[in-house]
Order: structure tokens, then C-alpha cells, then sequence
């Protein structure tokens, strides 16, 4: 309390912190370094109104190298890969100050991984890998069909309705779900006889104004509801793994990115 560390210590990040107390254990000797250092140091404060809004951006800056490690030993959650996200998504705009500054930094371009994380992972995931609700809608074809089969598959439901009646000929014939019967292929008492072998279906239900059936397609997709939700769990898990080496092939621009930062701070 009350150090030298305290009273210097306005930065707006973690790392920036670790790098002031870093340079006030270590000052340096070499004459040319400081003088940099102290230009640098005077075109902020002459252009006061650019370094209050990179103090701004900063703060929306998380622990970049506290991350990194993370990522390094395969300790990174869904909320890491968010914050990772969240700071490179203001890294164009503190790149496009410092060169206008003339400072000598030159930030590497993140917007792939940026994007790819943007695609990718729900706003507000879970702290566990294994909970689900990790990846976003439209991330991957599988998992959105899966997903809608849990939901109750309304759109497989009018996709297969559709086919269906493009198939066999009868333009009333409607597919369903109800959890007591599961899926179900209904046909009118009126279009019975459309209903051929080649067709593959099987009786399921007999109501007063209809005959109800399944097919072996609607059966595979009832084995799926029945595993969807565990089959969801491990496809957004190996997911997650892959994006997470995404994250790791980048782990030295990460690093050199949260290096110029912890020093801009």
C-alpha cells in the first residue's frame, strides 16, 4: 500500500500492470531507450484526445497472457475463447491509433480467428465443456439438425412432409410429433389406398379419420431424438476442440499482440 507501484499505477489492464511493475524493478540504462521512451510518452500526451480513447479500448482489453498460458495447457474454457474474442475485437481500431501516432507497433491481423470465434461461440456458454449450449446456430450442419430434433424438429418435420408428398403421389399426407407416439407419417382415410408397399411404411396408429404410420427414415430420427441431447454435448465439445487449436496455431501473434499492448497500457 501507498508504493511507488500504487501511486503510478492507472493502467487499464492486468498485463499493463505486470509490464509498469516489471519496468519500475528493471529501469533502464540505455540513454536511446529512454529518450524513445519518453517521446512516446509526450506524443500521448499531446495528442491527449486519441490517448483517451485508446485508454477506453484498452479496457475492453482482457488478461491476453494470462489466456495465452491458458491455451498453452489446454485450460481454456468457452468464457476465455469470449474474452480472446472480445479484445481482438478492438485490436483494428488501437492498431489504426498507434500508427497514426507513429508509434512502431505493428499489431497482426486477427480478423480471421476474430471471425471465426464471432461464428462460432454462444455469448454467454457455460463454464463447463461438457453442458452443451457452447456453439452458436448455423456453426455446423449437424449440429443444427441435431439441435432441431430436439426442439421438436419443425423443420425436418416440413422438409420430410414435403418430400414426402412429392414422393408418393398424395397431397394431403402431413408428418408429426407427439411425445407419446413419436414421429408419425398420417395419411386420410380417403388416400389409404395411395399408401403402396414400396414405400416402406409401417402402421403405427389407427384414428377415425386416418391411418398413421412410420417409415424407416422416421425412425432413425427417433433413435436421434432419443440420443440428441448427448449427441449435441459431444459434437459441440469436439467442436470446441478444434477451435481451440484454431486459437493455438495463433498463440505466438497472441503473444506478441498481448506484449504491445501490456507496454502501450
Amino acid at each position: 500500500t501507498y508504493s511507488l507501484l500504487w501511486l503510478l499505477d492507472n493502467t487499464k489492464t492486468a498485463m499493463g500492470s505486470r509490464c509498469l511493475k516489471n519496468w519500475l524493478l528493471n529501469p533502464l540504462k540505455d540513454k536511446e531507450s529512454i529518450i524513445k521512451r519518453y517521446d512516446m510518452i509526450e506524443k500521448l500526451r499531446n495528442e491527449f484526445i486519441i490517448k483517451e480513447e485508446l485508454s477506453h479500448e484498452l479496457d475492453e482489453v482482457y488478461d491476453l497472457e494470462r489466456l495465452c498460458g491458458k491455451t498453452v495447457c489446454g485450460s481454456l474454457n468457452a468464457r476465455d475463447v469470449l474474452q480472446i474474442k472480445r479484445s481482438l475485437g478492438v485490436l483494428p481500431s488501437i492498431s489504426s491509433k498507434t500508427e497514426s501516432l507513429g508509434f512502431e507497433y505493428k499489431f497482426s491481423d486477427m480478423s480471421e480467428l476474430y471471425e471465426l470465434l464471432e461464428k462460432a461461440i454462444y455469448e454467454n456458454p457455460p463454464i463447463g465443456l461438457k453442458e452443451g449450449y457452447l456453439i452458436k446456430d448455423g456453426y455446423n450442419t449437424e449440429l443444427d439438425e441435431l439441435k432441431s430434433i430436439r426442439s421438436g424438429g419443425k423443420e425436418f418435420i416440413a422438409t420430410l412432409e414435403e418430400q414426402e408428398r412429392e414422393r408418393t403421389g398424395i397431397p394431403t399426407l402431413k408428418v408429426g410429433y407427439t411425445k407419446v407416439f413419436g414421429y408419425y407419417i398420417e395419411v386420410s382415410k380417403g388416400q389409404i389406398d395411395k399408401v403402396k408397399d414400396e414405400f416402406g411404411y409401417e402402421r403405427r396408429q389407427t384414428l377415425t379419420n386416418c391411418e398413421r404410420y412410420i417409415s424407416p427414415l422416421l425412425k432413425e430420427k427417433e433413435a436421434l431424438v432419443l440420443n440428441a441431447e448427448e449427441k449435441i454435448i459431444e459434437l459441440e465439445y469436439n467442436l470446441f476442440m478444434e477451435i481451440k487449436e484454431a486459437i493455438k496455431k495463433e498463440i505466438f501473434k497472441l503473444k506478441a499482440i498481448a506484449r504491445d499492448l501490456s507496454e502501450l497500457d
